[in-house]
């Protein structure tokens, strides 16, 4: 550890506090949460006073340090900000307010760090799933602490980073929808789009489990593409890998039929149905059984099945039951609209260059929420150094403060 750090109590660093609320003296009661892995404090609900059994609350304000015992485990831990500020919670929330010795941006950075989540979750007592961190236990936590200077330059900079990722975010947001409404408007129909049997332009085939001693990593030809596999947020148009692999000899010995690269797979069940379909690139694959695979026929070129079926609402032609689900005949027998090859070609090349900005844009914020976590990980173990010339970044001299 490098010259002024320190590593401290908790309770040298944070001091408890307490403001009660009479449920009696209020109409309403804005109750206040935390959510799991130091994801902040929010405002939950609001409840009428007469229904709330508790007789006494305690209000937060902006910038308090907040933990519910009950969840320490899944790291229930936060500072409060605007969204919250006013709220009241109850005495399994324990409030702290950073003393001069911390900046409260800093104790939250503390709180998405790995090593303090294990430090209370080991501190945590009981023989339940919801063991509880006392007040007692939380303050004799110890921590790496900079002085205030170098704080300010973490808390800044990664700030910046966050600052960057909601940008990039909003962006994603926009080119997903700038995508979605283009598919909109290029699916639309026009003179020349003739009206088919889904089962007429296209194939549908059932995927089916494979055995544990069949499957592996990249252990054989094919990969086997579970429905788990498909669930990632945005990733809407493309599979190129999946996470298990099958040999030839499970898929002889199981008469699996291996679909080729241009498929468009959806899961069959449940919610999946409205939201999940993509086109398989780059190799054959087999799918699992809660996966359905489309393989276009010679009237249809991939990227256009890819549009047609994103714009069908599989969900409603959904079969009733435990868990909704659709089946072969159901997706053969649906009436779509087809044009001819080149205005397929047009359709589904216009729309490919929508999906490669999503595509990029979702990989530099993968990349970006990697760097954040290795660049958190290296500054507050006190490993590297954010040179005093960073100041000049962050307005002068960093200065003793708290905020």
């Amino acid at each position: 550890m490098r010259e002024g750090w320190t590593t401290r109590p908790l309770g040298d660093v944070l001091r408890q506090l307490w403001r009660p609320v009479s449920v009696a003296d209020i109409e309403v009661v804005p109750f206040a949460g935390v959510r799991w892995y130091a994801e902040g404090v929010y405002h939950r609900d609001d409840q009428p006073a007469v229904a709330v059994k508790t007789k006494m609350l305690n209000r937060i304000e902006k910038g308090d340090v907040v933990y519910n015992r009950m969840w320490a485990t899944k790291a229930s831990f936060g500072v409060v900000g605007d969204d919250a500020h006013g709220c009241l919670v109850t005495n399994d929330f324990p409030i702290f307010e950073a003393t001069e010795a911390i900046l409260a941006g800093f104790v939250a950075l503390l709180f998405q760090w790995k090593p303090f989540q294990a430090a209370a979750a080991g501190a945590a007592t009981g023989t339940t799933e919801r063991r509880r961190l006392n007040e007692k236990e939380f303050v004799r936590l110890r921590m790496p602490i900079p002085p205030i200077p170098e704080q300010r330059r973490i808390v800044d900079l990664v700030g910046a980073l966050d600052d960057a990722a909601s940008r990039l975010d909003t962006f994603l947001t926009a080119a997903n929808n700038t995508h979605d409404a283009m598919r909109r408007h290029l699916m639309a129909g026009g003179s020349g789009w003739r009206l088919a049997v889904l089962g007429d332009v296209a194939a549908p085939t059932t995927g089916r489990a494979f055995p544990a001693r069949f499957q592996g990593r990249q252990t054989g030809e094919f990969p086997y593409i579970k429905c788990s596999d498909m669930n990632i947020e945005g990733q809407h148009r493309i599979i190129e890998t999946a996470a298990n692999w099958i040999d030839e000899a499970g898929r002889g010995q199981l008469g699996a039929r291996i679909l080729p690269a241009g498929t468009v797979i959806f899961p069959i069940l449940g919610a999946a149905l409205a939201t999940e379909k993509r086109r398989l690139l780059g190799r054959p694959a087999a799918f699992d059984q809660n996966v359905m695979g489309l393989e276009p026929g010679p009237d249809l070129t991939p990227d256009f099945l890819l549009a047609l079926m994103s714009e069908i609402r599989l969900s409603s032609l959904a079969q009733r039951g435990a868990v909704p689900s659709v089946n072969q005949s159901i997706v053969a027998s649906i009436q779509v609209s087809v044009p001819t090859l080149d205005e397929q070609d047009r359709i589904g090349s216009l729309l490919s260059e929508a999906a490669e900005t999503v595509t990029k844009a979702m990989a530099s914020a993968a990349k970006l929420c990697t760097l954040r976590t290795q660049l958190l990980t290296a500054l507050l173990s006190g490993e590297h150094a954010i040179p005093e010339s960073y100041d000049e970044l962050i307005g002068g001299p960093a200065h003793v403060g708290n905020g």
